[in-house]
């Protein structure tokens, strides 16, 4: 029976449908639905303590969720005098697990050492309670823990012992379900191990810096681990066969519904006259499973229990090859829905009605679980304006595929649905702020209605209400407007200008081309003086105001500022001018080449896949599109090439001799047919002769040496200088080590 502590009293519950869960790592939980109207559930409220009569263990309630007819009360073991003391910059001084705790126990505390592990592991931590102390152990010891706050014990165990309880569970005796998981995730059956400073224990392991465990395959499956912690080799040795011995069986669990015949006997007869004491289930104990219908005997561990203490038929065991993350605690909860008037049912109903609460402010509602005719368990459930799915009218629908409303009965089509495959269907959706890839809709309006763009209106081409930008032209200044309307004086314009005031400059014109005679003053010079950022594209005259062209913070008539105009007609053709104050940029073409020049001092030429660089008319380097250079001549202080061994893979020393290579290698004299300036083009040199007066020298491809040779990849065959350079000194080393030689005969 549970008491409440309510002020020192001990009130009885009076409740006896309740079960404790023991929990894998000891943080045992309790736990029971009330009627709401139940006497004792105003004595209920979190951090109420409540004790079990039986064990005399003290549980802390930490969750109430209520319900319209009834709440469900959570609560866990109180170890709150175990987080009373705090250490800062804790550490064990690599001590025992039952030391390391035994020394961070506050008074009164003991500890119970079931599992006689004796290896010192390091704890160290920022700052700890007690408690943290206690919980840092098990992933550092491999142990776990059961706690009595009634007697201040702490009890340590083995979650890894091999014993066998002879405990056993069957059908056809004490098993009523079983619900069965398994995965082979993480399965490894060779585990290589490291500890501080590269430690092993290959020395006391015969050679082998691994351990093997073939228990379920003999396949070898390798995995790896290192804990910086470990300077012992035994310790790593044992450790390292007790993390594998998890790893080379699958994971596998059991929650199995039982007849706890011990439990059950002891209730009725008495502790002395329980014929089926050997069957009592504990935490952490191997028991056996006998799995008829997978045709398998197993052994598991105790993984966890569910009792409920008057009702000892209706208790759970959880079974598992491994252990739950000690790490966290394991909160394994099988709810039975097989009928709609199940006690998880009506939790679930209430459950739906407190949040129709929440949405409709008031109390009650119509709100059902709609189930599957088929399994009779919830696929869904409804909201409606009346209690009865044949007289709904207005109803709110959810199950996997979505939720909608329908204003035509239960069954009637949605007029609002948000379904699973990401789609909202509604007739209007009221938002603050929309985003979105891509929108497709018909008309975008204002509130009003007078603002609006149709997108499907002329045949697709749009429409834009008249009203959209409307200009303000009081004879004097004009502000933006799209549309027909007038400039300062009354003449028409077509084009789209902002902050005119007056006279012809301003901060921003666009005219639109072609429709000069619709601009006023289109064909004459003085169209726009000055302005900040002009657009235009048709003009007559290339420097002088009506240019057709860009003009950013520029002059057209002046040419100041920067300027960009578009193929003028004055003076010469074919050609683009961009002016930055009185530097020039001129794109030209020529009626052979497209140019770049700078000024007239030097030019770019761009020829299908390579651009050229020269000055009046002589080419200096050529680069193609796959990023060779070529040609001409490049001029410069010097010359480097990376040469930092760390930047280098695949280094050997050259071998071979060089010296006859290099004697039997021709040097010529040539000039480059790609130096040579066109008959055609010689008319735009000003006189200058054609062809070039330099020749150069150097060897030719196919006789030059391999290892100097390059072929591009564009096919071009090439000499590469740097590699030249190196086989030149090594052919001067061959010579020097010559000369020695001779001088030592010559001495001789």
């Amino acid at each position: 029976m549970l008491t409440i502590s309510n002020n020192g009293e001990q009130i009885p519950l009076n409740f006896d449908d309740y079960y404790i869960q023991e929990v894998y790592g000891g943080r045992d939980a309790a736990g029971f639905t009330l009627p709401l109207d139940h006497p004792g559930y105003q004595y209920l409220f979190e951090e109420t303590p409540l004790i079990d009569t039986e064990t005399k263990q003290r549980y802390l309630i930490k969750a109430i969720d209520e319900g319209q007819t009834t709440v469900n009360i959570k609560a866990e073991l109180d170890l709150d005098e175990l987080s009373k003391d705090m250490f800062l910059n804790y550490a064990n001084g690599s001590d025992t697990v039952v030391n390391t705790i035994s020394k961070a126990l506050p008074d009164g505390w003991t500890v119970q050492d079931h599992a006689y592990f004796n290896q010192r592991r390091t704890i160290e931590l920022e700052a700890a309670t007690p408690l943290d102390v206690i919980d840092a152990c098990p992933d550092t010891y491999n142990v776990v823990f059961r706690f009595d706050n009634n007697a201040r014990v702490i009890h340590i165990y083995n979650p890894d012992s091999d014993e066998v309880s002879g405990v056993f569970l069957t059908d056809e005796l004490n098993l009523k379900s079983v619900n069965f998981k398994g995965k082979s995730s993480g399965f490894a059956t060779r585990l290589y191990a490291k500890g501080k400073d590269s430690l092993t224990f290959a020395d006391i392991n015969g050679g082998k810096d691994y351990v093997e465990d073939f228990s379920y395959s003999d396949k070898v499956i390798s995995v790896y681990w290192k804990d910086e912690r470990y300077t012992i080799a035994e310790n790593l040795l044992a450790d390292a066969k007790k993390r594998l011995k998890s790893m080379a069986v699958p994971q596998q669990s059991y929650t199995c519904g039982v007849m706890d015949l011990a439990r059950a006997r002891e209730s009725q007869e008495g502790k002395n006259d329980n014929i089926y004491s050997f069957l009592e289930f504990e935490l952490y104990q191997n028991v056996v499973l006998l799995d008829r219908r997978r045709n398998r005997r197993i052994t598991h561990t105790v993984a966890g229990i569910k009792r409920y203490p008057k009702y000892p038929e209706k208790n759970e065991v959880t079974l598992s090859t491994v252990a739950p993350s000690i790490q966290n605690s394991v909160k394994s909860i099988q709810t039975q829905m097989e009928k709609p008037t199940s006690t998880f049912n009506q939790i679930r109903q209430a459950g739906l009605e407190t949040a129709g609460e929440m949405i409709t402010g008031q109390l009650g509602g119509n709100y059902i679980v709609t189930m599957n005719p088929e399994t009779q368990k919830p696929n869904g459930w409804a909201i409606m304006d009346t209690d009865n799915t044949e007289t709904a009218m207005n109803v709110w629908r959810a199950t996997l595929g979505g939720i909608g409303h329908s204003s035509n009965g239960f069954n009637g089509t949605p007029n609002i649905a948000f379904t699973m495959d990401g789609k909202i269907n509604a007739s209007m959706i009221l938002t603050g702020e929309l985003w979105a890839n891509l929108i497709k809709t018909g008309k975008i309006q204002s509130h009003t209605g007078a603002v609006y763009f149709d997108l499907d209106a002329n045949n697709g081409k749009g429409e834009l209400a008249s009203s959209v930008l409307k200009g303000v032209d009081d004879g004097v200044t004009t502000t933006a407007k799209i549309g027909s309307g007038s400039w300062a004086g009354g003449e028409p314009y077509q084009g789209f200008r902002i902050s005119y005031p007056g006279g012809n400059s301003g901060l921003l014109l666009i005219t639109i081309d072609g429709i000069s005679e619709d601009f006023p003053l289109a064909n004459k010079d003085e169209i726009v003086s000055s302005g900040d950022l002009i657009i235009r594209s048709n003009g007559i005259s290339e420097y002088s105001g009506g240019a057709s062209g860009l003009y950013l913070n520029g002059n057209s008539s002046t040419g100041e500022g920067t300027v960009i105009v578009k193929r003028g007609t004055k003076g010469k053709t074919n050609k683009n001018v961009f002016y930055a104050d009185t530097e020039q940029l001129l794109v030209q073409y020529d009626g052979y080449n497209n140019y770049l020049r700078f000024s007239n001092t030097g030019c770019v030429l761009y020829d299908k896949n390579k651009i050229q660089f020269g000055t009046n008319g002589y080419m200096r380097a050529s680069i193609e599109s796959n990023g060779d250079a070529k040609f001409g001549n490049i001029y410069s202080n010097g010359s480097l090439v990376t040469s930092d061994r760390k930047k280098k893979t695949g280094v050997k020393k050259l071998s071979g001799t060089f010296l006859d290579k290099v004697r039997g290698s021709a040097v010529y004299r040539y000039r480059l047919k790609q130096d040579m300036i066109p008959e055609k083009n010689a008319k735009n040199l000003k006189g200058k002769s054609v062809g070039t007066k330099n020749e150069s020298v150097g060897l030719m491809y196919d006789e030059a040496p391999e290892e100097i040779r390059r072929e591009t990849e564009s096919g071009d065959k090439a000499i590469d200088l740097y590699g030249m350079v190196s086989v030149l000194w090594k052919a001067v080393q061959e010579l020097s080590d010559k000369v020695d030689s001779l001088q030592q005969k010559q001495e001789v």
